[in-house]
């Protein structure tokens, strides 16, 4: 996929990073200005945590996968590596997203203490709940897709769209500096 992205997109998109988050899946960043990768990060959490400049001004994008809580063991590693990208979210000074297919809805205690003890916000806040992943359970959908920021950005659009072979719908929050 990754190399279908770069021959598609390359023109527009010129910088790239992708990482590996777990089986059959990659946290993948396309970029119009360079990037600064955190590798400690990537190898710590496998999680993509880049820094690049835009209008000026230094941003940080962090975009975590954690593995779907199907046991006690995978619930964990699901909540550690959540509490990891959200800690490095919670430490840079300059604006920030954490985006990702975090594997937990937004209805969720960990999810709920997780955005109150780092200080993100939700970029769905205020436009409905937005659902983006089909559980299984026939027409139903649930939030596990999010984009959070911090207090360098706000949100002034949020919407998800269908994608053709995905399982996911995908978000798009139109964001604001401060």
């Amino acid at each position: 996929m990754f190399q279908k992205f770069r021959q598609e997109l390359h023109r527009e998109y010129p910088y790239g990073y992708l990482v590996y988050s777990k089986t059959h899946c990659y946290v993948a960043i396309g970029s119009r200005t360079p990037l600064r990768v955190n590798h400690a990060a990537v190898t710590a959490n496998r999680m993509l945590h880049v820094h690049t400049t835009v209008k000026g001004r230094e941003i940080a994008l962090i975009s975590v996968h954690p593995k779907t809580p199907l046991n006690p063991t995978w619930f964990e590693s699901r909540n550690e590596r959540l509490q990891y990208a959200f800690d490095q979210a919670a430490k840079e000074s300059v604006p920030t997203i954490l985006a990702g297919d975090f594997n937990v809805s937004v209805f969720s205690p960990v999810y709920r203490s997780l955005v109150a003890s780092s200080g993100m916000q939700a970029s769905r806040k205020g436009f409905g709940i937005s659902p983006t992943y089909r559980n299984g359970y026939g027409p139903l959908m649930i939030p596990i897709d999010h984009v959070l920021t911090n207090k360098g950005f706000r949100t002034v659009g949020f919407r998800t769209l269908d994608m053709k072979e995905s399982d996911h719908k995908a978000i798009v929050a139109d964001l604001k500096f401060q």
